[in-house]
């Protein structure tokens, strides 16, 4: 769990929709190609605008990589295009039990995924071996920098 942590994107605590944006484009600039981009902890209620991020939003930030973040509490993630891509999600797919996925007016997916949506997207668990080689590394590493 420690080296998957090391793999994901940390938006705890992120102030502002700029502020969570910069942190993913951080996070991407720096991703090895083809990675996805998970994690979460972002909290659009803290924000002045209260909205969380669109697709498009996302798209300008990842650099073409899937990316897949969960809100805070689990229950909403947003997916950017090439996750809902990669994922086979369209205006046609029947969401999970339990779950949505958010359509527009034109009935194709917006960005939102409500609680057990999320199951379509498995990119970060079919991470490659080299991939989690690189994740377990960099959380071996930061134990031994902390004894």
């Amino acid at each position: 769990m420690a080296a998957r942590t090391k793999l994901n994107v940390d938006l705890t605590g992120a102030q502002s929709l700029g502020a969570m944006l910069a942190k993913v484009a951080a996070f991407a600039k720096d991703a090895p190609a083809g990675h996805w981009l998970t994690g979460g902890g972002w909290d659009h209620t803290l924000w002045a605008q209260k909205r969380p991020p669109t697709r498009q939003e996302l798209d300008q930030v990842t650099g073409g990589r899937p990316a897949f973040l969960e809100r805070i509490d689990g229950h909403i993630a947003i997916a950017n295009t090439a996750a809902l891509k990669a994922a086979g999600i369209t205006g046609k797919t029947v969401p999970p039990q339990g779950g949505a996925i958010d359509l527009d007016a034109n009935r194709e997916p917006t960005d939102s995924a409500r609680v057990g949506a999320g199951s379509g997207f498995k990119g970060d668990s079919a991470a490659q071996p080299a991939e989690r080689r690189r994740g377990d590394e960099l959380a071996i590493a930061d134990a031994l920098m902390h004894g």
